[in-house]
Parts: structure tokens; C-alpha cells; sequence
């Protein structure tokens, strides 16, 4: 699926969701109005990294780069640089010819059984759809073996009424009372079973409704302000964030 692709994917969903949106709470639907135009800046901005070759690699600790729902590998340009500049060595998997949630965590799983050995687990940034994505995969316990932190951006850890407006299935898979989200409120409250997981959230995101669906229950958390769902990929103090995540404990 290319960028031209999921550009027309999202431009041809506004006018549905906007039709939709009157269904939301008149706050939240204030708030989503308001929040449009930094929104799309970013939107566009992000989409403008896809020109540009990305390398992978580095010396340190490893982490892994997950991109969301219509996200690219290259969306992580600038936090890629960050990392490698931090002294991490990154790695990235294209997971967008997935269809379903359970499909790209399957490949997240294969990727993990085929790259990384459980003496040396790799850390997880997720951004959005990744983060669930990550989640599904460490289902399994020999995957969950092999992650030794997990960091999200702006993921629909507890759903997004979002989800509800945008026609697609790996969207649907994201509503607050979807099948997906049922199963992952298994795993909460966040244990010490499983990796240690912070996440990343902001009031100014505009696709986590509520924005605090951004926030695994028992999980770390941190909020930060004035981020756009695109934004994370573009702010250095989000970069900073991410960092500060990975070397926490």
C-alpha cells in the first residue's frame, strides 16, 4: 500500500467522519473541531518523511520502530535519528499489508521468534496501532520473552471511539467495545509478567476518544502536551520522552 494510497484512504474518510462525528459528546466534538488544523499540518508534514531513504542500524541497545494504521516505516525518520543519536540501534517492520490487528501481530510475532534471542530482548516504540499491535503479539509467552520494554505513542490501549467513524476492519478492531479490546483488558492491570510498558499520551490528540484511551490501566504513563496524533513523530521533546522511557529502570 502506498503513500498515494492512504492519502486518498484518509481524505476520502473526512467527510464521513465529520458527517459521523455529530454522534460524540458536544465537548469532544468541540474539541476535535478545534484540534483539525494542527492536526492536518502535522498529517502533512508526516507524510512529507515518506521522500526520504531511512537507514536502520547503530551500535547499543536495539529497538524496535512500529508505525500505526496508514503509517509508514519512514514516519519515523527524525525519531530514528534521535534513537541512533541517543546510542540505540533501530529496526523497523512494514506491517502494512496486514489487513487485520491479528495478521500484523502475527508478523510482529514471526519477526521477533527470527531476529532477536530471548537473552538479548529488544525494546518496542510503538506509534498508535502499533502499540495494540505489540500487545497482541506478546500473547504468546516465548514472544513476551523476547521484548524487554514497551513504549507507546498515542496508542487506543482501551479503544477509541474514533474507531467508531472510520469504515475499515483493522479500525473496527480499535472501538471501545470491540473484540480485540475485550481480550486486551486480559492483561490489565499491567503485571510484572509481562514487559514494562509506558505510554506516551496527549489531550491534543485528536484519535484517542477519550484522549486517557491512550493509557493502559496499571501501566506508567506520561502525559504530553500539545501532541498531535501525527505530532509524536515530529516533536523533539517526544523524541526526548522516548528516550527517557527506554532508559528508565
Amino acid at each position: 500500500m502506498g503513500a498515494k494510497h492512504e492519502l486518498r484512504h484518509i481524505l476520502g474518510a473526512i467527510p464521513n467522519a465529520f458527517r459521523k462525528s455529530k454522534h460524540l459528546p458536544a465537548g469532544e466534538r468541540a474539541r476535535q473541531l478545534s484540534g483539525v488544523p494542527l492536526h492536518f499540518v502535522d498529517l502533512v508534514a508526516l507524510g512529507a518523511l515518506r521522500v526520504f531513504p531511512f537507514d536502520d542500524g547503530g551500535a547499543g541497545p536495539r529497538v524496535l520502530l512500529l508505525h500505526g494504521y496508514a503509517g509508514h516505516p519512514r514516519s519515523h525518520g527524525f525519531l530514528r535519528r534521535h534513537l541512533r543519536d541517543a546510542g540505540f540501534a533501530t529496526a523497523s517492520l512494514d506491517l502494512r499489508d496486514h489487513g487485520s490487528v491479528q495478521a500484523m501481530g502475527d508478523a510482529l510475532r514471526d519477526w521477533l521468534r527470527d531476529h532477536v534471542d530471548p537473552d538479548d530482548p529488544i525494546a518496542v516504540v510503538a506509534h498508535s496501532l502499533g502499540g495494540v499491535v505489540t500487545r497482541f503479539a506478546i500473547h504468546a509467552e516465548d514472544v513476551r520473552s523476547r521484548v524487554r520494554r514497551i513504549v507507546t505513542l498515542g496508542s487506543p490501549h482501551e479503544g477509541t471511539r474514533i474507531a467508531e467513524i472510520v469504515e475499515s476492519e483493522k479500525a473496527s478492531q480499535m472501538e471501545r467495545d470491540a473484540e480485540l479490546t475485550a481480550a486486551l483488558e486480559e492483561q490489565e492491570p499491567w503485571h510484572d509478567d509481562l514487559p514494562p510498558l509506558v505510554c506516551l499520551w496527549s489531550r491534543a490528540d485528536l484519535l484517542m476518544v477519550p484522549p486517557e484511551a491512550a493509557i493502559a490501566d496499571g501501566a506508567a504513563a506520561r502525559e504530553l502536551p500539545r501532541v498531535t496524533h501525527p505530532g509524536y513523530m515530529l516533536r523533539p521533546r517526544v523524541w526526548r520522552a522516548v528516550v527517557d522511557a527506554l532508559r528508565d529502570g
